[in-house]
């Protein structure tokens, strides 16, 4: 995994060298994260250039989990993740025939009402209550409205985020209605940016439910209706996949990083900020589907399996001769470079020698036998 990345300051022979097949998966865009930083236009084309030869150098075959990912030597795009076992769970729970849907009465945020003992009313009255709402409410299975969840960094989609609901907000503001206006959404997560994206959701008065860390399969998740992922910055989002696998909505912007997603029946795409606000209106006032029989099976980690292992095959002349040549000349060459002390301080990698007391060989051969410490 991430041959891009573990290997800047890979020393000795190439991955390559030492065995047959050699397959790296790519699934981290560092070059959205460099542009973001001071310097981001300059930081992005070096990162590119080592990048691609980490890869270049190390691997018979890359894989890229999407489209997102800068253009790498020998690559493929296919998505290979699944999801766990327990999100398929709490999808096929909530869709099971033996539930009883509670009736909503209103698409932003529902009270949760007992499923047990509970008799329909008598037509009269759910038309009575309809004419009070405006319309006619359809039963749902889901109690809670719209979510987000994520590492609380700008980078992680909260910029999207809060320009996006701030513009839904102005779209809907005097519309009229009991759930009109800015949209009321739980976020959940921790970060060193929450602070300042409070701060910015309060200052344009969004409706902002700062929740903290919590698990994306916990109890408290499974029933918000939407899952809202607006990030361009993740390569694939294995939240919208667990969203989706939990038999939710997903709101996703239209991107490399989602086109495995986009195909799904519950997937949302959007690609403007008018685009958003109708696609989230649906989702907010329609039920979701269940999964399928193949749109389950897609998520699993044994399809993820079999998809991996087709794409995983090297040809069988991947690398001639010449190209052998000239890698191991560069990887002389850039060893050379990236394992001088300069260049790793630059880059803010400690002296490993300043910071061992005593003698290094026997600190370094304290290693050599795990077993016998018991280590396993």
């Amino acid at each position: 995994e991430e041959p891009e990345h573990l290997n800047w300051f890979h020393n000795g022979s190439r991955w390559t060298e030492k065995f047959r097949h050699v397959v790296g998966v790519v699934h981290t865009n560092y070059l959205e994260y460099a542009k973001r930083e001071e310097g981001g236009g300059a930081k992005e084309v070096f990162l590119r250039t080592v990048n691609s030869l980490m890869c270049s150098l190390h691997c018979h075959k890359v894989v890229k989990l999407s489209g997102a990912v800068q253009d790498l030597p020998r690559a493929q795009t296919m998505f290979v993740h699944g999801v766990s076992p327990r999100f398929l769970e709490v999808g096929d729970k909530k869709w099971s025939p033996k539930e009883t849907p509670p009736a909503t009465p209103c698409p932003t945020k529902l009270p949760k009402k007992s499923r047990r003992n509970k008799q329909p009313p008598p037509e009269k009255e759910q038309l009575s209550s309809a004419s009070i709402s405006g319309e006619i409410q359809e039963q749902s299975r889901f109690s809670k409205g719209a979510y987000f969840i994520g590492k609380v960094l700008w980078a992680k989609g909260y910029s999207e985020l809060i320009d996006l609901v701030h513009e839904h907000g102005k779209r809907k503001q005097g519309g009229g209605g009991e759930c009109s206006g800015s949209i009321q959404m739980d976020v959940y997560g921790g970060g060193e940016d929450l602070e300042a994206v409070k701060e910015s959701s309060t200052e344009k008065g969004l409706k902002l439910h700062f929740m903290g860390p919590k698990d994306h399969g916990h109890d408290d998740i499974h029933d918000y209706k939407v899952f809202v992922n607006p990030s361009l910055s993740d390569v694939v989002a294995t939240t919208t996949a667990e969203a989706l696998a939990m038999g939710k909505w997903v709101v996703c912007a239209e991107h490399p990083s989602n086109a495995f997603f986009s195909s799904f029946h519950n997937c949302l795409t959007y690609n403007t900020k008018e685009g958003f606000v109708q696609a989230l209106d649906k989702a907010m006032a329609s039920e979701p589907h269940p999964l399928s029989a193949e749109e389950r099976h897609r998520l699993t980690w044994e399809a993820a399996t079999e998809r991996f292992l087709d794409v995983a095959e090297v040809p069988e002349k991947s690398m001639g001769r010449g190209t052998l040549a000239s890698n191991a000349v560069k990887n002389h060459l850039y060893g050379n470079f990236a394992g001088t002390e300069a260049v790793r301080t630059f880059v803010g990698i400690p002296n490993i020698s300043e910071n061992v007391t005593g003698d290094f060989t026997e600190w370094a051969h304290s290693f050599d036998s795990p077993m016998e410490q018991g280590v396993c």
